[in-house]
Order: C-alpha cells, then structure tokens, then sequence
C-alpha cells in the first residue's frame, strides 16, 4: 500500500522560490565558499591528505602528512568581482601563532596561491610585494610539504 500522502510533492513555484533564496555569483558567503573549495582542490592536486571540515571550527581544513604530523590551514581569499586591489589582504584578527598552523591566501584574479606560516602573518599583506613571493604557488606548497621534516 503506498502511503505517500503528498505533503512533500514540491510544486514549480516552490522550487523557483528555493532557486530565487540561493546566493547569488557575487555573494561574499558563495564566493568565501568558492574560492575556499579551490583551495582544498589545489591540495588535492599536489597530493595532499585534506580533511575537510563541513562544520566550520577555528582551521578550513587539515593536512595530515603521517600519523603523527598534521598541518592547519586557514585560507583567506580575494575575488576577481568588483576588488580593486586583489593582492591585498587584511591578516586574522587574533594572532594565533603555531608551528602546524599555515595560512593560504588565493587571489582569484591571478590564480594565484600564497602558502605562509602562521609566524610571519602580520595585520595587513600586500602580495605585490617581494617578501611574500617566496610562499607562492609551488614554492609555498614545497613549503607544507617539508613541514613533516620539523614534525616530531
């Protein structure tokens, strides 16, 4: 006997209501999020183990290297839409220094990927800049993969 009454048949206008409460391209939550699943791709893509976490905590995801060794990473972003200085980013709000724990900055303009401990972060970061050109893109994902030579 089939005891579907109905009471979750959704009609056209429903679903047009739910697509109209989705964020839109140019939201800074479905950007965030975004630029935020790039990241974790790019891990991916160099062979990284990422634990992603769906529920956010105090890191976006974790690196594990080996069983005794794992890295915290929190990724900061900048999007292509309406951003006039791209490479500019202002540093976390506590300063929260560990050995394990990296930031990584993504400009979505350049595609463009900065891996930074959490020791040289200061309140404002120009990427422009010389100094932060070292932790770009493949050298900065180097840099998280010789972190399992410090781990103890």
């Amino acid at each position: 006997m089939n005891t579907y009454s109905g009471q979750y048949k959704k009609t056209s206008r429903d679903l047009k209501k739910n697509i109209e409460d989705m964020p839109k391209k140019d939201d800074p939550k479905s950007i965030g999020k975004r630029n935020e699943l790039i990241v974790i791709a790019k891990l991916l893509e160099h062979c990284f183990d990422v634990y992603y976490q769906q529920v956010q905590m105090n890191v976006d995801c974790i690196i594990k290297l080996d069983e005794n060794c794992y890295i915290d990473i929190e990724i900061k972003s900048t999007s292509s839409i309406n951003n006039v200085n791209p490479h500019r980013f202002n540093g976390p709000s506590k300063r929260n220094r560990r050995n394990n724990l990296y930031y990584i900055f993504y400009v979505e303009r350049d595609d463009d990927f900065f891996i930074i401990p959490s020791s040289e972060i200061v309140s404002k970061l120009d990427m422009k800049k010389e100094r932060w050109q070292k932790y770009k893109n493949d050298e900065g994902f180097k840099l998280l993969k010789n972190y399992k030579l410090t781990c103890d």
